[in-house]
């Protein structure tokens, strides 16, 4: 990847995500964001339990394109 410009649109939250997402979090702060709350230790366990359970049922993932 060739890259000649960029520009920098907005800045991250101060403190990161876990100001963000935290357990006081109300559940719709947690659906909006929860392309960041999936990559938490314990939400990324529990998606993994689920994969090797479908898989181990005899199901195949498939991954549309974007």
């Amino acid at each position: 990847m060739h890259c000649d410009f960029w520009e920098l649109v907005g800045l991250a939250p101060a403190g990161g995500a876990d100001n963000l997402l935290n357990e006081e979090s109300d559940v719709d702060v947690q659906l909006n964001n929860r392309h960041m709350l999936i990559r938490g230790e314990n939400v990324s366990k529990i998606l993994k339990c689920f994969r090797e359970h479908f898989f181990s049922q005899g199901y195949c993932e498939v991954i549309p394109e974007t």
